[in-house]
């Protein structure tokens, strides 16, 4: 710890000019924080300084096609960050009208587009494949087999069919980009093939060579002048180069998954696809991980498997602002970066593959001047965990697909540190959310209530562990006398959706994110539904959730348990008296303890 040199006003006027100040141990405040393991990996940022620009798109995934998460991703993210969308085409029925979709397949294609909507806007469409019916034996060639003795399978004729389908398959890709062109969408990008690689004994590599070269016959498939192809989209990135590189004289964009293979060839698959002056894409991002790497060495579109929540939604927004700092640890597959949103905004962001990770842990240290990290500070520097398999062993249960965005802050106004038991408060009403009736028993409404300091008044609010699994950007709020957990009642995903009382369990809808407003109020938004609280009413108001709206029935204070709740400003004092100082003065000791020290003092009259 430095010695500090204090003097204190009272006493600086009957000091003598040279006297020596005395000297104190003084506890910083980094001496409070709670560190993690020591670790070799940081990340250094100025928080002043200008950063690197790195355009990206994104988009959000139909192939597992599902109205939760796009709805929650498109909250999440909100529609302005994104750019497109992938859809499917399948292999379950024969095109026997050239640019016509029959029926089976324009229904599947109806309903993904259907949640495509749910942007608001009309997204750009990306297509892959959509394998997985057995139909794709007869139609499409026979290469989905499960074992060299599948009757499907024959070596001789093997070659010569692959040459005999690629018209096929070309057919149906057209087939299905003019039925997406009926509905006003724009196709951008087609991969003849999805995954190539994850097939027990191999799809045919001269397969999607075929599809390729077929699609760009322009004279036949016309629309595709416009349209990149895509490839290798391998699940294993060690893959993705063979691939990409077989077929690369009939591609336009270079893409690969992530959920095997080395860390090295992630990355460097981007950086040769850029080199090469194409189209860098990941269309399956399974962790924020994989987008802060991708970006870093080339990435220009990522699409998320799945759906998004607080750390992939914050992260998407703060990529079109400037990234302020970057670290990776290869052996672990994790990563961290700093980024200034457009709007202003500090976040740190983390991550570590969804089934390769190993335990590993990040410094973010800040070259100029002290921050607050989710209102912990003043710090210099601060280390958090990511958890996964001490082994590297391959999709464990100790693989957590970690996650996390962390607020970093300079200024005056800091949000203060969530970690206690607390009443919560409503800035419209100034009253407190408690449970209905005093009882906390399963499904119980909350609501809002005057202020008792009754037990159902009282809420511990903690952050979820760094191995929770997923994003643990999150906290729970759990009664402070039985534990009961404030709960979005039967996952509801619709605006007006009610809150309760539940016993503790693992959903998102028992996970809550606190979003700073200033002023020590916050917006809080549960983590399934991406909605927020709201009470908008009197004493018995039923807590509900709502989209976002920036005013007071939104907005909550947390009041530490032991306060008393006043919203009266004291009253302005009078009869008070002012009589002019002398001009501080600057005094520098010419003996010191040692370098360390601090040499200066200020003197106050």
């Amino acid at each position: 710890m430095n010695k500090i040199f204090i003097i204190s006003a009272a006493a600086a006027t009957a000091l003598p000019v040279f006297a020596q100040p005395k000297a104190v141990d003084v506890q910083s405040a980094w001496d409070r924080y709670q560190q993690t393991e020591q670790t070799d990996y940081s990340v250094f940022f100025n928080p002043y300084a200008s950063g690197k620009r790195l355009p990206i798109l994104w988009g959000f995934d139909t192939a597992w096609n599902s109205y939760d998460n796009m709805l929650r991703g498109i909250r999440f993210a909100t529609p302005e960050t994104l750019s497109c969308a992938r859809v499917s085409f399948q292999p379950w029925a024969e095109i026997t009208e050239k640019g016509v979709l029959p029926d089976m397949l324009q229904k599947n294609l109806d309903a993904r587009m259907k949640n495509v909507a749910l942007a608001g806007k009309k997204l750009d469409i990306v297509l892959n494949l959509d394998g997985g019916d057995p139909t794709i034996k007869e139609i499409y060639g026979g290469w989905k087999y499960e074992n060299p003795d599948d009757p499907w399978y024959s070596p001789k004729e093997y070659i010569g069919n692959v040459v005999e389908q690629g018209p096929k398959w070309a057919d149906l890709i057209d087939a299905t980009a003019a039925a997406v062109e009926a509905k006003g969408y724009k196709v951008i990008t087609a991969s003849p093939l999805n995954e190539p690689d994850l097939e027990l004994n191999g799809t045919p590599i001269e397969l999607f060579y075929e599809i390729s070269k077929n699609l760009k016959d322009y004279d036949k498939y016309p629309r595709f002048r416009d349209i990149r192809i895509s490839g290798g989209n391998t699940l294993n990135n060690d893959e993705a180069m063979k691939w990409y590189e077989y077929n690369k004289e009939f591609l336009d964009e270079g893409n690969t998954h992530q959920l095997a293979g080395s860390f090295d060839t992630y990355a460097s698959f981007f950086s040769k696809v850029r080199e090469d002056g194409k189209h860098a894409t990941a269309d399956e991002l399974h962790n924020v991980m994989e987008a802060m790497v991708g970006v870093e060495y080339g990435m220009q579109t990522g699409i998320w498997w799945g759906t998004a929540e607080q750390a992939r939604g914050e992260f998407m927004k703060a990529s079109f602002g400037e990234r302020l700092g970057y670290c990776e640890n290869r052996p672990a597959w994790s990563a961290a970066s700093v980024y200034r949103a457009p709007d202003g905004k500090l976040q740190g962001f983390l991550g570590c593959s969804e089934r390769q990770a190993r335990p590993s842990s990040f410094r973010f240290v800040s070259l100029d001047g002290d921050v607050f990290i989710d209102g912990y500070g003043p710090v210099r520097e601060y280390t958090v965990a990511l958890p996964g398999d001490p082994d590297g062993t391959y999709q464990t249960a100790l693989q957590r697909n970690a996650e996390t965005v962390v607020a970093i802050e300079t200024g005056e106004d800091i949000r203060p540190v969530i970690n206690g038991e607390y009443a919560i408060i409503n800035k419209q009403s100034h009253l407190a959310l408690g449970a209905r009736g005093g009882n906390t028993a399963n499904l119980t409404r909350m609501e809002q209530q005057t202020y008792s300091k009754g037990a159902h008044q009282l809420w511990n609010v903690t952050p979820l562990p760094y191995d929770k699994g997923g994003d643990f950007s999150y906290f729970w709020i759990s009664n402070s006398a039985d534990g009961q957990r404030m709960d979005n009642l039967n996952y509801s995903l619709a605006e007006g959706g009610e809150m309760i009382c539940y016993a503790p369990g693992e959903g998102a809808n028992q996970q809550w994110a606190f979003e700073y407003d200033g002023d020590g109020w916050f917006h809080i938004r549960n983590k399934h539904s991406a909605l927020y609280l709201e009470c908008d009413g009197g004493s018995g108001t039923t807590l509900v959730q709502k989209e976002r709206r920036d005013t007071p029935a939104q907005m909550w204070r947390l009041l530490d348990a032991a306060a008393p709740l006043e919203f009266d400003a004291p009253q302005t004092p009078t009869g008070l008296t002012a009589t002019s100082q002398s001009a501080s003065v600057l005094l520098k000791w010419d003996a010191v303890a040692d370098a360390g020290d601090i040499t200066y003092a200020i003197l106050r009259a």
